[in-house]
Parts: C-alpha cells; structure tokens; sequence
C-alpha cells in the first residue's frame, strides 16, 4: 500500500481558482478581502482510499435507479427544492438554507486530473462558491441584467443579488419549489429579483432577454443529455449578449486514466450533456458564434467534474435575426 506519509500534497489556493475561472483578469479584479485567504489543503490518497472511491462510483454506475424516467426526474427535482424552500421559509433565507442538498461532506475532490483527499469535507462546497463569485465578477458584473437558466434551489440567485449593483436578476426552473423560492427572494431582497417557470427541455420563445444581458447555466444543462439542441438554439437567439456555463463536459475526459474513465462511465449512466462542446464548434465554425472561454478547469466533486468553463456569444446577425 501507498504510505500517506510519501503521498504529494498541496493547497487549493484563490489565486489557483481566479487562474482558472476568471478569463484572463487580475487577480486584483476578481478576488475581493478575505477571499484572498481561501486555502484547501489536499494530499494524494492511499491504494485504499483510491479502492473505496472507485467501488463507490462503481455502485452508483451499477445503480438501476441511478438515471429516473422524466416524471420521476422532474418530481425529484421538485422535492429536493421543496426542502430548501421549506428550511428558507422557516431559518430566513442563506447560503446555508438554499445550499442544495447534494452537497455532502465528503473528504474526496476531483482535482487537477488526480482524486485528492481534503482536510474540509465541506471543501466542495467552498471552492464552489469562491467559483461562483469570480466568475461573477468575470463575466456577469458588467451587465444590466443576468438570467439563471436551471436556477434551481436559487443559491446563485442569492449570491448574485448579494453582490450585484442595480442590476435585474432574473431565475428559471421547470418545478414550482423553484419559484417559491423565488418569491421569498423577491420579498426579501435588496435586487430586483425573481424566478418563473421554464422548461429547458422543451424552450418557449419567452422569456425575452433584453440588451445587455448575460444568460448562465451552471449544473443545469447536464440534465438535457444529448436533448440539448432545442435550448441551444433558444440561448443563440435568446438576445443574450453572452452565454457563461459551468458544467461537466465529457470532451475533456481522458478515457485513459482511472479517474477519468470512473467518472466518465458515471456521467453516461446518468444521461449528462454529451456532444455539446462539439456542437458548439461546429456552429462557431458556421459564423453563428464565438467561443470565447473553453476549458477544463481540473476541479469538481467526490464523483465527477461538474465545473468545466465554457464562455460563447452569439453573433450580431444570430442574436438579432432579421
């Protein structure tokens, strides 16, 4: 067996999270006060450790009831965000009451192409919102309005509109939990926030997305699998100025590896986007947009990579068809 004593170790640091997400700027642009502190010590696990994880992924590939009908999708969506609903309504509205529930303590990451073992089994959840407040500041800050597309528990929605400046923040989701929170964000907040029902399955011409807005999805595309056509084309010609995506993205898995192919096999099981990066290509390469941030940020959760950055904009003549 492999001595942890000998095992590489490390630290997740701000600086290594702003290179990543941040598309290109300081930093000084994207890091803020305390935030600069951020560390997540990691070290390289032991044979053992290595074993445990990949017979836990092994089960959740072998888990008949691991990819739910639609309905059953949808109703355990619905559930998931009724429990934050109902913990908000009753604690107020945090980070903590609107943290999905698939977050749990776990002392496995992702990282760097590698499995590490973490000192904080929240760290998860840390270096996820330190993710989404620099990309915040990296792409959505400069815009008049920002739509959350899949915005599920509304975690985002609040962490925006803590850090927004008059701008209109605007959520989506296919199950009503989702809108009722919505509705204690809108009474509670200091934004102009709010949250209606659309099903990115099946996309409606509305809503209408005004100049100057940015449109993301983060965690929410996956579920489209290969279905994701119709929602693609909804977001080219949505009006949106720019599209920014955090999700997992298969393309970038190296089917190679242990670690890769465990969480690649997983992510299939599951129905997770397939061919999206690819589709993309092929419509940058058809004039109708541009990609302007495509990469493997090497960072994700005990099971698979969920953080893959993907930043595109339509083209003035697909945005605004004549």
């Amino acid at each position: 067996m492999m001595s942890v004593s000998g095992a590489a170790r490390g630290v997740i640091s701000a600086e290594e999270i702003a290179s990543k997400f941040s598309g290109g700027r300081s930093v000084s642009e994207v890091l803020e006060g305390t935030e600069r502190d951020f560390a997540i010590k990691w070290r390289e696990p032991a044979t053992e450790e290595v074993e445990a994880w990949a017979g836990a992924i092994l089960e959740k590939i072998a888990d008949p009831g691991s990819r739910r009908s639609p309905v059953l999708n949808k109703k355990a969506f619905d559930g998931g965000w009724r429990e934050n609903y109902l913990l908000a309504e009753k604690q107020g509205l945090s980070h903590h009451t609107l943290k999905p529930r698939y977050y749990r303590p776990s002392k496995f990451l992702r990282y760097a192409g590698r499995l590490a073992i973490v000192d904080d089994v929240d760290a998860e959840w840390q270096i996820f919102t330190l993710i989404r407040r620099v990309i915040y500041r990296a792409f959505l800050r400069q815009f008049t309005e920002v739509h959350e597309f899949g915005c599920g528990s509304c975690s985002n929605l609040l962490l925006f509109a803590e850090m927004a400046r008059n701008q209109r923040i605007r959520g989506y989701d296919f199950v009503a939990s989702s809108v009722e929170i919505g509705r204690l964000l809108q009474a509670d907040a200091t934004q102009d926030v709010s949250v209606e029902l659309f099903d990115m399955s099946a996309p409606t011409l509305n809503p209408k997305i005004g100049d100057g807005s940015a449109v993301c999805t983060i965690h929410a595309m996956e579920q489209l699998g290969t279905s994701f056509e119709p929602m693609l084309q909804y977001l080219l010609h949505s009006g949106a100025e720019v599209v920014v995506q955090l999700e997992p993205i298969l393309d970038f898995y190296d089917l190679a590896t242990l670690y890769d192919f465990l969480s690649a096999q997983y992510c299939i099981r599951r129905g997770y986007l397939s061919g999206y990066l690819g589709r993309l290509r092929e419509l940058e390469s058809a004039g109708e947009l541009e990609v302007i941030e495509c990469r493997r940020t090497a960072i994700g959760g005990p099971v698979h990579e969920a953080s893959s950055l993907i930043v595109w904009r339509p083209c003035p003549k697909t945005r605004r068809p004549s």
